[in-house]
């Protein structure tokens, strides 16, 4: 099949979709199929190493991008850009004959309203930004319905899209990591720095923890991009607890690296869709200690980490990991052994294979 990929890409940003969209790309690429990646405010895309031809847009408006899949001719698109566009996009794409693929990438996509977006910001700006973005978020949920397929990540989100047919895809994980080196044990946290992402929660723990822990040894890692001006004061090594460090934005590898190394993944973000660093922390064999989110309910189906709800137990579920390495250990194990059978990309990505074969009909 020729198969068209709509979002941005790994090289123009860092983020879990992106990183699965480059994952299912090469799966795909591997099994014979023709992929196109149409990169959504691309600069541009160096793809000469790479198993699949990249497609720049410099916007993401829904003419032009309805214009260029056309222009490909392929026989499914799989779309991972949320809905910015959609409804638009897609009617054009229907009235071709062109299936698509809606992928779920967070439980936004499959709300009708985003109240979130309407709560004022001290930052006018913005405050105007999401505004528009509550409005076309309304008009775009029509969207969904107009999509040949939908592709949930979590188990959670199924049934929301009646009667679209749909699957359950969850992301998958390859092993791509580098050598990361840390004088002392430390905890991690990885994450783009914004609202939703809570990082002052992470910073609230560190001083919970060392206030209680005035001689601990133990260090804890920040990465991620600031995405969120709010955030640029975190860079300030003085405004933090001295066993903080922010690293900044690291490649993927290295990230996995930083979380391979760690005792655990310390994370804060808000529910969203299914974090693509859970599983990389399971698949080094690192419990997950989530104040906020559970998805799917693997943290306490699996016993692979804890899902804490409050700070003050947030406080103790890190604690008890770090004071405990044997039962650290013991749900590091397992969540190795469950990654890689529940996340494995091989498997996953023949799951998607096959429905986009069934969608695309006749097509290929």
């Amino acid at each position: 099949m020729k198969i068209v990929i709509v979002n941005k890409h790994l090289e123009d940003k860092t983020g879990g979709s992106e990183l699965q969209c480059d994952v299912i790309a090469r799966e795909l690429s591997r099994r014979g199929h023709e992929v196109f990646y149409l990169a959504m405010k691309s600069s541009g895309v160096d793809d000469g190493a790479l198993p699949y031809r990249v497609v720049p847009l410099t916007g993401d408006e829904p003419d032009v991008i309805a214009d260029a899949i056309q222009y490909l001719a392929p026989d499914l698109v799989y779309w991972r850009y949320n809905t910015y566009g959609l409804k638009r996009t897609l009617r054009q794409l229907r009235k071709a004959g062109i299936p698509v693929i809606f992928s779920v990438s967070d439980r936004n996509d499959l709300r009708r309203f985003r109240f979130d977006l309407l709560i004022p910001s001290l930052d006018p700006g913005k405050t105007l930004s999401n505004w528009q973005r509550f409005w076309q978020k309304l008009n775009n949920y029509k969207g969904l319905f107009l999509a040949s397929g939908i592709a949930n990540q979590c188990k959670e989100f199924m049934g929301l899209v009646d009667p679209v047919p749909e699957i359950y895809f969850p992301n998958s994980m390859l092993d791509r990591s580098e050598p990361f080196e840390w004088p002392k044990p430390y905890c991690a946290w990885v994450a783009n720095l914004k609202d939703r992402k809570q990082p002052e929660a992470f910073i609230r723990l560190v001083e919970a923890w060392n206030r209680r822990n005035p001689d601990a040894e133990i260090d804890f890692l920040m990465a991620g991009e600031i995405q969120d001006r709010s955030y640029e004061w975190i860079r300030d090594k003085d405004r933090l607890p001295e066993n903080l460090h922010y690293l900044g934005e690291l490649p993927a590898e290295k990230a996995n690296g930083l979380i391979a190394g760690s005792l655990m993944l310390v994370h804060t973000c808000r529910p969203e869709g299914f974090p693509n660093i859970f599983i990389q922390s399971w698949y080094y064999g690192r419990p997950v200690v989530s104040l906020s989110y559970d998805p799917d309910r693997f943290l306490k189906q699996e016993r692979i980490g804890y899902h804490s709800i409050s700070e003050s137990r947030f406080l103790e579920d890190v604690s008890r990991l770090i004071e405990q390495p044997d039962l650290r250990e013991e749900m590091g194990e397992r969540a190795a052994r469950f990654a890689r059978k529940q996340f494995n990309a091989e498997t996953n990505i023949g799951r998607l294979e096959a429905f986009m074969q069934e969608l695309a009909g006749g097509r290929s």
